[in-house]
């Protein structure tokens, strides 16, 4: 019998020491035979599920790029109309659904009425800015410290999320039209033209990083997934008169 203040090994040598020594028989040796196979066979430590193929991936990205769209939209919108409720504005318009406005394709609006200095009124146009770097913030967090959920759909859709506010926040940096929200805040608070494209520089240096970072997650979906350091592989050898075992820790 295992001795439960024995060490797990010494009860298993002893085990197998008695089913070689006490039968000899040919019963004996198909015990003994069964307990090798069994300590053969591999060993996990996670339920082997397939991952789902490129196709499958790219099929779910595509259906997740309309909630990821919207989300932006709503997002975008939103930041500017609590912003502006933050400093008293009334809110008289809210829209989420794509249309045309002095022939340019507009993707949502907010319209809001109230007195605003032009520190408080940047801060209003900047808010979309704000809450895209949070997010691509936390996205580049996960990917650098590996932290990216194992489900290979749980990562495609947390990617598709942040490229969408990835787009958001770069589309500013190369648009000069007057309309667009950092158009506006370089021209109300009567920024130079080597201010405005220092300050456009910069956001180009955090859109390219987050882009890298964006771009770093969406190739781990792809890529082999990294081996948990913590898995285990059980190898064994048998010979004629020796049964070796053990465990193989992978790094």
């Amino acid at each position: 019998l295992n001795d439960p203040l024995r060490d797990p090994e010494e009860n298993f040598n002893q085990e197998m020491a008695d089913l070689a020594d006490s039968d000899e028989s040919e019963d004996g040796k198909i015990k003994l035979n069964l307990v090798q196979a069994e300590l053969c066979s591999p060993q996990t430590n996670e339920k082997d599920t397939p991952d789902p193929s490129n196709a499958e991936i790219l099929a779910f990205g595509s259906l997740m790029s309309i909630p990821s769209y919207f989300s932006t939209v709503i997002m975008h919108e939103g930041s500017h109309a609590l912003m502006g409720k933050a400093f008293g504005a009334k809110i008289v318009g809210f829209k989420i659904l794509p249309f045309k406005q002095n022939g340019s394709m507009r993707f949502g609006k907010t319209t809001i009425e109230g007195k605003f200095n032009r520190s408080e009124e940047a801060m209003i146009y900047t808010a979309p800015k704000v809450a895209n770097f949070i997010i691509l913030m936390g996205y580049s967090n996960r990917v650098e410290t590996d932290s990216l959920p194992q489900n290979k759909y749980g990562q495609t859709a947390l990617a598709t999320f942040a490229a969408a506010s990835l787009i958001d926040f770069t589309k500013d940096v190369f648009d000069t039209r007057e309309n667009s929200d950092l158009s506006k805040v370089y021209s109300n608070l009567d920024f130079s033209t080597s201010e405005e494209y220092s300050f456009r520089a910069f956001h180009g240096a955090l859109a390219a990083f987050f882009s890298y970072e964006v771009g770093k997650g969406i190739y781990q979906i792809f890529d082999c997934p990294k081996k948990n350091e913590n898995t285990s592989d059980f190898v064994c050898g048998v010979s004629p008169d020796a049964l070796e075992f053990g465990i193989l820790k992978k790094f």
